[in-house]
């Protein structure tokens, strides 16, 4: 009889360890939020300093920006970036503001350094980088055009909940923004993982140096009232993932130019000398928005299935 009890008190001790392992394995939603229509980027409403914005998720920024028309609305002081050179793909960022306050859902979080960019940005008001992202994971739901922030207290890997069958692509964080190894015509190459960018580019000095093209004999196109070449390929994959005759944007590494304005020359070529530039890959919207995407930034693994899987 006394052995009978202890079994049945050990069983249900048992009992209540497992429902306690599958509530802590459970995913906590932190806010939801729904897409502003939009085929360019990753746009949704959110409140900064008091007041419903449109924010950008940009994965491929390291830093939280916002621009000069939200910093003169709001009347914010600006101040010089003093203690590093931030690019941006064809300039510098020299001056960053303090945002009173972000919400998102009930996390608050006051007194933030954004990064100031200049140019007309419409009705956009500011994006959060890897500084922000990082501190949660984040669904892009695109056939239901919705965002969620969830909690990183959860069961390595039991992420995905819309469906079976998955792939898993472990990403990095070399220069905090995000980036996956993915295969082009057989060349395995870095490339960013951009939702804050509407195309996908190739850098022009990878096309002449890896492929052995000549990027002016690529076909001319106009987008957006600019001049650009785009270079065709046959193959586009990483894991199960892939995009089939993809065509990418020829972008010239104008960040890896400004820095070496910057960087003495007799330190160019140094051991642990990293001069920035443009991704080698930039994976943008065009090909993102195909997929439904998890990423667990403290796992560094981003889940993805097609847009349309259940």
């Amino acid at each position: 009889m006394g052995s009978a009890r202890i079994a049945a008190a050990a069983f249900l001790a048992m009992f209540a360890a497992n429902g306690a392992r599958a509530a802590q394995c459970e995913l906590k939603l932190i806010a939801s939020y729904d897409m502003v229509p939009s085929d360019s980027i990753v746009v949704i409403p959110m409140t900064m300093a008091g007041k419903s914005r449109y924010v950008t998720l940009d994965t491929g920024a390291f830093g939280n920006w916002v621009t000069q028309k939200f910093v003169d609305d709001d009347k914010l002081e600006t101040h010089n970036i003093t203690a590093m050179k931030v690019y941006g793909i064809q300039d510098r960022t020299e001056k960053y503001t303090v945002v009173p306050s972000v919400e998102i859902g009930a996390v608050h979080q006051p007194d933030s350094n954004f990064m100031v960019m200049s140019g007309d940005f419409g009705e956009l008001s500011a994006g959060l980088g890897t500084n922000a992202l990082a501190q949660f994971d984040i669904e892009f739901d695109f056939a239901a055009q919705k965002v969620k922030f969830f909690s990183q207290d959860y069961c390595e890997g039991q992420v995905v909940y819309w469906t079976k069958e998955y792939t898993v692509l472990p990403f990095s964080l070399p220069d905090r923004s995000m980036h996956i190894e993915m295969t082009l015509d057989g060349h395995t190459l870095d490339t960013g993982f951009d939702t804050g960018t509407t195309y996908s580019y190739i850098n022009e000095r990878v096309l002449v140096g890896t492929f052995g093209r000549d990027p002016s004999s690529e076909k001319e196109i106009t987008l957006e009232g600019q001049k650009m070449r785009s270079a065709a390929f046959h193959s586009l994959s990483i894991g199960g993932v892939s995009f089939p005759n993809p065509s990418l944007l020829v972008m010239r590494d104008k960040m890896r130019e400004l820095a070496k304005e910057d960087v003495p020359v007799k330190d160019q070529n140094q051991a642990g000398v990293n001069l920035m530039h443009f991704p080698h890959l930039l994976l943008g919207l065009d090909a993102i928005r195909h997929l439904h995407i998890y990423i667990a930034y403290k796992e560094r693994k981003i889940y993805v299935t097609s847009a349309d899987a259940h």
